[in-house]
């Protein structure tokens, strides 16, 4: 009789759970993109300041409830020497969240070599404009995104401009 009820009891309140990976180089704002989705999904959740934000050594768990899914993010490190261990996440993830930097130009090279992408140019991500200018229309001129190595066929890909401070 437990086993039925308990049963019952999960199929109608247990929510689906997904997993998301949330990667990108150090200092990218993968914590930042963390917290305020935290803050901004979570009602009683009081997010810490993003200027006491350091950076990520191992893994930061966040899980965020959005109507009847639990949306557990893995947000990894990205420094050089742990972006080793990404692929051994990417099974058992639902989608990734790549976050890329557009202010530092510098590493838009290693952010592709990173996550395994063709080469990307600043305007590629975000127009000749810059990421603070760019509107949902400009985003759709810019074409299909190139797909990354580690991305199976089939699977959905795309990009969509945003700014982790404004989540």
């Amino acid at each position: 009789m437990y086993t039925l009820l308990s049963g019952l009891y999960k199929y109608m309140f247990q929510k689906d759970e997904y997993c998301i990976l949330i990667l990108g180089l150090d200092n990218a704002g993968k914590t930042t993109f963390l917290e305020q989705s935290k803050t901004r999904f979570n009602k009683n959740y009081k997010g810490m300041s993003l200027s006491k934000i350091t950076t990520t050594v191992g893994l930061n768990i966040g899980t965020v409830d959005v109507g009847k899914a639990r949306l557990m993010f893995w947000d990894l490190g990205g420094q050089e020497e742990l972006q080793s261990l990404w692929d051994k996440y990417y099974a058992e993830c639902h989608g990734v969240i790549y976050v890329i930097d557009s202010t530092d130009e510098e590493r838009l090279a290693e952010s592709k070599q990173a996550f395994g992408l063709p080469p990307l140019h600043y305007s590629q991500l975000y127009g000749p404009l810059g990421p603070a200018s760019t509107t949902a229309q400009e985003a759709s001129t810019l074409g299909a995104p190139p797909r990354a190595s580690w991305c199976p066929p089939g699977r959905g890909w795309g990009w969509i401009p945003c700014s982790c401070v404004d989540v």
